[in-house]
């Protein structure tokens, strides 16, 4: 396929390039690949060739498209520039997916050192979120505390840094989550802010749904401390059935339907 540069940044030809790739071996897939050396971000700048690119990380051998990381490496701010990118955040992300974690080190790292920012970012919190399942358990831990240094209340209540904090909490360990909980229950009047904002509110409930523990405990008392706050607010008002059902039961009438007070 001698056009195969050409095919992939177009938008019919990038399909041809996609199922070639799934099929063809040997001297035919070498040619193919080395007709994209040289080439990594033009094709991840593309709406076309970025499909290309990921679909030789899910199929192709990691030592295949090991050109792929040394040219993302070469580019400025490697990691934070690509990670912000609305299509480079998807090659990190299949890198990271299909690739051991000694080749995409450079890279993870670099996304990594910039990880507060990124997690605010639209496309760069994905990047962040698949460190969390995807890296290795130091990944993590440096993740959580850059999170923890950085401010995880601030992120809980952020429309995007939000979904960081709800994966964190699914994905770390034992200890690391700990942590996170911590730092979200330790002022029970900004845990009360939270829990009534409009993210905050879906990171309530996802610590609700953990398995019990003192910490969490003492999240449950500080909301139902809280509970007039929490029904006051359009968003918190969604807690209360959890905190205190027989208080939500007396919000609704027999069928469920607010009372009439008129």
């Amino acid at each position: 396929m001698p056009a195969t540069l050409d095919l992939a940044l177009s938008l019919s030809g990038c399909r041809v390039v996609q199922a070639a790739v799934e099929v063809v071996g040997g001297e035919q897939r070498n040619y193919m690949m080395h007709q994209m050396h040289g080439h990594v971000v033009e094709l991840l700048d593309s709406p076309h060739g970025n499909h290309v690119l990921q679909k030789c990380i899910e199929v192709l051998p990691p030592d295949t498209v090991q050109f792929v990381v040394d040219e993302l490496c070469a580019f400025p701010d490697h990691g934070l520039s690509i990670a912000k990118h609305r299509f480079g955040c998807r090659i990190l992300e299949r890198l990271m997916e299909h690739c051991p974690a000694d080749q995409t080190r450079v890279l993870v790292e670099d996304v990594i050192a910039n990880v507060y920012v990124l997690c605010r970012h639209p496309f760069g919190n994905y990047v962040v979120q698949h460190i969390l399942e995807y890296g290795t358990q130091t990944q993590r831990s440096v993740v959580i505390n850059a999170l923890l240094q950085g401010g995880v209340m601030q992120l809980a209540m952020h429309r995007v840094g939000s979904n960081v904090i709800e994966r964190a909490l699914g994905q770390c360990n034992a200890e690391d989550r700990r942590l996170l909980v911590h730092h979200l229950v330790s002022d029970p009047s900004t845990t009360l802010a939270m829990a009534s904002s409009r993210y905050g509110s879906f990171i309530a409930q996802r610590l609700l749904e953990l398995p019990p523990s003192p910490l969490l405990n003492e999240l449950r008392q500080q909301l139902f401390e809280g509970l007039d706050c929490l029904k006051a607010s359009k968003y918190g008002k969604q807690l209360v059935e959890c905190i205190a059902p027989e208080e939500a039961e007396t919000e609704s009438g027999p069928d469920g339907d607010a009372t009439d007070e008129s």
